[in-house]
């Protein structure tokens, strides 16, 4: 079972199930298993959710149901069953596009500060929506119930602020935004106030600048709780690698993903010490060794494209036989395909061997238990496929 299926792990809110937290993925996902309360939510807290609304321009009137005295049945509220306090505050936006122009979102020129007022937050996604290049508000620090939030791709810019180290309970955070590297539009200059986040199991920073944070790793590698790390495009080099612990919790994180960034070289000992890792994304990197021994044997997938990678393809990754997904492509790796390795991973769906410089002939034997396989590609190398006119292939 692939690891965004198989990973979940469940925030309490009171009595009941918040939200279901599945780490595997790249864009968190939750849902709220708490029903909506009988009770019909506060004066006070209806209040504060009718200024947030006012706050922001609707144009295609998502927020129509905001009306009437039990903001528990609005669009996007949810409350505690027991006491009707609103728990769960859901306006994201699901817009394959990736665009800010859609016109389901919701704009304003910043977070209203009236979600003070609903002291018993567990959960905030305010993502894909467009706050207009306003900072992430410090006051999201004094939500300190919070469990999940999510203001990913919600046009925000500037400094991450440091207030957010107050969410001692945060389980997920994803901040990841719309900027590349240099150009990114939020940043972080410090870590240090995320080590306060014990209970953090996945953190996504895809897009954000981590190039002034020199310490951002060995931060990463001491919370206690961490599963999950997703920093993609965060101009991260080797500097913020020398930081990093051998043994450290970073042996107990199942998916991590660093494409693409500006790492360089010999892959550090780090990755040979990160033994639960089901999938490891090093992609368009300058990494230029050759692959050192790893021992996460439950990967289940693993990206080392466009790098400069080389030497021949150790036996080892034969050890992996429960990989469904491997990415080579675009290295320097030569040499022939050792059946011995091909016929150990049975699990394989995706297998790219493109743009290197393997040489050799691949026959039915290679292929004998990949029955699995979707798709390989061996292009722009000189490896030749060699089955007979009779031969049979197990895959489709």
């Amino acid at each position: 079972m692939e690891l965004n299926r198989m990973m979940s792990y469940v925030v309490a809110a009171n009595s009941c199930p918040l939200a279901a937290i599945s780490l595997g993925r790249p864009r968190a996902e939750a849902s709220c298993l708490c029903e909506n309360s009988n009770l019909g939510c506060t004066e006070v807290e209806r209040r504060a959710l009718t200024r947030f609304k006012q706050s922001l321009t609707d144009p295609s009137n998502r927020l129509s149901s905001w009306k009437g005295k039990d903001c528990c049945k609005w669009s996007g509220v949810f409350c505690n069953a027991t006491t009707g306090h609103v728990i769960k505050l859901d306006l994201r936006v699901e817009d394959p596009s990736g665009s800010t122009t859609s016109p389901n979102l919701l704009e304003g020129p910043k977070v209203n500060s009236s979600l003070l007022e609903l002291k018993y937050l567990r959960y905030v996604d305010l993502s894909g929506n467009n706050f207009q290049g306003s900072r992430i508000p410090e006051f999201f620090g004094s939500l300190k119930p919070l469990r999940y939030l999510n203001l990913s791709n919600a046009e925000f810019t500037g400094l991450v602020p440091h207030h957010l180290g107050n969410l001692s309970t945060l389980r997920l955070l994803d901040l990841i935004s719309t900027g590349d590297g240099l150009w990114a539009t939020v940043a972080m200059d410090d870590f240090k106030w995320v080590s306060r986040l014990k209970s953090l199991q996945r953190l996504d920073l895809n897009g954000v600048s981590l190039s002034p944070a020199q310490n951002a790793i060995k931060v990463l590698s001491e919370l206690p709780s961490i599963l999950s790390l997703s920093l993609k495009t965060c101009g991260l080099n080797n500097i913020h690698l020398s930081h990093a612990y051998g043994n450290s919790t970073l042996s107990n994180v199942q998916y991590l993903d660093l494409s693409p960034n500006s790492f360089e070289g010999k892959l550090p000992n780090i990755f040979q010490n990160m033994t639960s890792l089901r999938v490891l994304d090093l992609a368009s990197n300058s990494f230029n060794s050759s692959i050192p021994m790893c021992n996460a044997f439950g990967l289940e997938r693993l990206s080392l494209d466009h790098n400069e990678f080389s030497g021949h393809l150790p036996d080892w990754l034969g050890l992996f036989t429960g990989l469904k997904r491997l990415h080579l492509n675009y290295n320097s790796f030569n040499g022939p395909v050792p059946v011995s390795l091909l016929g150990r991973l049975s699990a394989l769906t995706v297998l790219d061997l493109s743009d290197n410089q393997f040489s050799g002939v691949l026959t039915e034997a290679h292929f004998a238990n990949l029955s699995m396989l979707k798709a390989i590609d061996t292009s722009r190398s000189s490896l030749t496929l060699q089955v007979r006119p009779t031969g049979y292939l197990p895959f489709n």
